[in-house]
């Protein structure tokens, strides 16, 4: 099986892909007796081997899953037939491919207990980053659907041509489809789950179970059936570089600043692809990026604090973002302070150009409250900062109806700061909102308990009024 020789040639030959921790099990495991039984298994208290991990899309399809009430009867055994499709799909390739435990979160995390979810959550980076392989089901848009029906093996191959021109001898060619990569993968139903971004990027191997055919992406190679040794790149194509920002590159940065532009680049990269992706419950958007973030600053040197999606050597600078040209907001139940990406439900923009000006603001102290003090990438309840830096203006309406600053303060000077706004309405104008019914004590260290979220009409909404 070409899944098998792609899974051995990387456990031979890729030092980076090796897990950090092959001794690590997860809490809970489903260990796969055969074809038709399935039971849920404690790794304590059951033979030790290899596990896969999978990712895939819950969607709206209601689906089997672990909770209090039935932990004991999992325990015992499971049909595989009364497994969604994707799950029964899952099971068949860890089969094919000898491995007897798979981790599935709706079965492994118990689904009505909050304390299991946090407790198991934040170890995501532990269960992706030491899997021997993950598993996606990256076509099925919900658990309902097996990912490889439209799989036709005649057609995987490229395409084969001979033809000549005048003057010139035969030759053959083949024929590549340009976006095979965006199709199966970058634009996939899985690939816009933001629990996903984590799981791909975490894992040291991915066997990608796309609409065509498969796919395997570990951190030192990309191939596919059509391209089983490798899918290099050829002009105009690089699919491999496409494929860089979804793996963890710890081994592969040469030592950098993490000031440096490169870095913060590197970061906002991921937040980006990140922020625009699907969560079920927005109120998951800091956890469900916390691996990315524990990951990223161990394999950048990074020993800063972690403010809730930002990294304190990387101010003031990296509050330099904004939203622009579709719908931004904050949503009324809160989520992070408003000074950082994690505050707002949609797509923003950096100005990663302003990284080598001169740095006109300080930072003079930075306040955050974790829901767990212990997990310092898991989510917040409150945060506050406190900047030094020089007030300007008057305010300057551009003839294109932007907001500009102008420094008056230096004389003789053209100096702008040009406004953005954090938060856009419907039809992608700014917008903002603010906290009111702060307590101004608690205020002071950051603590938001009891506030609530109003929204202010805009510049251009109350000139539209008044005309």
């Amino acid at each position: 099986m070409l899944a098998t020789r792609w899974s051995e040639a990387c456990q031979k030959n890729h030092p980076l892909c090796k897990p950090p921790n092959p001794a690590f099990r997860p809490t809970r495991l489903v260990q796969i007796i055969d074809s038709k039984l399935v039971k849920l298994a404690f790794p304590a208290n059951t033979p030790k081997g290899d596990y896969a991990a999978l990712s895939h899309c819950w969607g709206q399809a209601q689906t089997i899953k672990l909770e209090s009430k039935n932990l004991d009867e999992f325990s015992k055994g499971i049909q595989v037939r009364d497994l969604p499709e994707s799950y029964q799909e899952a099971i068949s390739m860890c089969l094919k491919l000898n491995l007897h435990f798979i981790w599935i979160d709706s079965l492994c995390i118990i689904q009505d207990s909050k304390t299991d979810w946090e407790r198991e959550a934040i170890t995501m980076k532990l269960v992706y980053g030491n899997a021997k392989l993950n598993l996606c089901a990256a076509a099925a848009v919900d658990s309902s659907e097996r990912s490889l029906v439209s799989r036709d093996a005649s057609l995987i191959g490229p395409l084969e041509v001979s033809a000549y021109w005048n003057g010139q001898g035969r030759q053959s060619y083949r024929l590549i489809y340009s976006q095979m990569f965006s199709d199966n993968i970058s634009n996939c139903p899985l690939g816009g789950r933001a629990w996903v971004i984590q799981e791909w990027y975490l894992s040291k191997r991915s066997l990608i179970l796309a609409r065509d055919q498969l796919w395997w992406h570990c951190r030192e190679e990309l191939a596919c059936e059509s391209f089983p040794n490798g899918a290099h790149a050829w002009p105009f194509i690089n699919w491999k570089n496409e494929a860089e920002q979804m793996k963890d590159d710890t081994g592969q940065m040469d030592a950098e600043d993490p000031r440096s532009k490169a870095s913060l680049s590197s970061w906002f990269d991921r937040v980006q692809s990140y922020s625009s992706t699907r969560l079920t419950k927005e109120s998951d958007r800091l956890m469900a990026f916390s691996g990315i973030a524990q990951a990223f600053g161990e394999s950048h040197g990074i020993t800063d604090d972690y403010l809730a999606g930002l990294w304190r050597c990387q101010l003031p600078t990296a509050l330099c973002w904004y939203a622009k040209g579709s719908p931004t907001s904050r949503s009324l139940k809160y989520k992070a302070p408003s000074w950082t990406w994690a505050s707002i439900d949609g797509p923003f923009y950096t100005r990663l150009s302003y990284v080598n000006l001169p740095t006109c603001a300080s930072i003079e102290r930075v306040l955050l409250h974790h829901v767990d003090e212990k997990q310092i990438t898991g989510p917040v309840k409150g945060g506050a900062i406190k900047l030094r830096g020089h007030l300007i203006g008057p305010r300057v309406i551009n003839s294109d109806g932007e907001l500009s600053y102008h420094d008056a303060s230096s004389p003789g000077q053209n100096l702008f700061s040009k406004l953005h706004f954090d938060e856009t309405n419907a039809e992608g104008g700014p917008m903002a909102s603010y906290v009111d019914d702060i307590d101004p004590d608690l205020c002071s260290q950051g603590i938001v308990d009891g506030a609530s979220r109003r929204t202010m009409p805009s510049f251009y909404q109350r000139k539209s009024c008044q005309r």
